[in-house]
C-alpha cells in the first residue's frame, strides 16, 4: 500500500473484530507473501504482509479462489513457495492454508491478484464472498489486517463509515499497511460482496481501491452473480 503518512494507535480509528462483528468477515485472511527484492545487485529476501479475501463461487460449495492486491505479490518471483494463508477468525484460524499466485492485474492501476488455495477451507462460516459493484449511495466497509495495531495480523480491524467517491476513492475510509488487498464490502438484499479490493491509502481517512467491476470478465462470471 502506498502511503502518505502512518496513523499511531491512538489515532487509528479502525473498529476491531469482536462477537458482534458480521459474520461475512470470518472469510477475511491474512496472507503472507515471500518476496525477494534486488538492491545494489544484491537480493533481499523478506516477507510482505498483506490481507486477502475468499471468493464465493458459482459452481461449488467448497471455495478456493482468494482476491487480493497485485502490488502484494509484485516481489513474489520464487515460485517454489507457496504463499502462506490464515483465517484467523474461522473455526480453522490455526490452519496454515498454502496458496498459489493465478492471475493478476500486474501493475499498481490495476491492483488485483487471484490466488487459489492448497484445499478449501472446512469451517461452515467460510463460504466465501461475491463481487459486486459499487453502489456509490450506500456506506461500505473496509477491512483488513493492519500492521499499525498491537496484534493486527491475528486480529481484523475495520472501517464500516467508507463513503464512495467515484468508481474507486473512498472518503472517511481508514486502512494503512497490511490492509492492502483486504475487501471494500457493501451489502445488497442482506447480502455482503466485494466491491473493491484495498490498493492504496493514507492512513487516516482516504483510501484507493480497484473496482470489483473492471476484473476481467472471466473472474467477474465465476465469482460474480451478484453484480448488480
Amino acid at each position: 500500500m502506498v502511503e502518505l503518512s502512518f496513523a499511531s494507535e491512538a489515532e487509528f480509528p479502525r473498529q476491531r473484530f469482536d462477537a458482534k462483528a458480521p459474520k461475512w468477515m470470518a472469510n477475511v485472511a491474512n496472507i503472507e507473501v515471500p518476496a525477494i527484492k534486488y538492491e545494489q545487485g544484491r537480493a533481499r529476501h523478506y516477507i510482505e504482509y498483506c490481507s486477502g479475501t475468499l471468493l464465493k463461487s458459482a459452481k461449488t460449495s467448497q471455495p478456493r479462489f482468494m482476491i487480493s492486491a497485485w502490488h502484494c505479490v509484485e516481489h513474489y518471483q520464487d515460485l517454489s513457495r507457496d504463499l502462506t494463508v490464515y483465517f484467523p477468525h474461522s473455526q480453522s484460524r490455526h490452519k496454515a492454508y498454502r496458496a498459489r499466485l493465478v492471475d493478476s492485474g500486474g501493475s499498481i492501476s490495476s491492483d488485483w491478484a487471484l490466488l487459489k488455495l492448497s484445499d478449501s477451507p472446512s469451517s461452515a462460516h467460510l463460504a466465501g464472498l461475491t463481487l459486486m459493484t459499487t453502489d456509490k449511495n450506500q456506506p461500505a466497509t473496509a477491512a483488513g489486517f493492519a500492521l499499525a495495531l498491537p496484534n493486527g495480523r491475528q486480529h481484523l480491524s475495520f472501517d464500516d463509515s467508507c463513503e464512495a467517491n467515484g468508481e474507486n476513492e473512498w472518503t472517511r475510509c481508514t486502512t494503512s499497511k497490511g490492509a492492502s488487498g483486504g475487501p471494500i464490502v457493501q451489502i445488497h438484499q442482506s447480502m455482503a460482496g466485494i466491491v473493491g479490493v484495498i490498493s492504496q491509502g493514507d492512513s487516516q481517512a482516504f483510501t484507493i481501491s480497484f473496482p470489483s467491476a473492471r476484473l476481467p470478465q472471466r473472474w467477474r462470471g465465476a465469482f460474480g452473480a451478484k453484480l448488480l
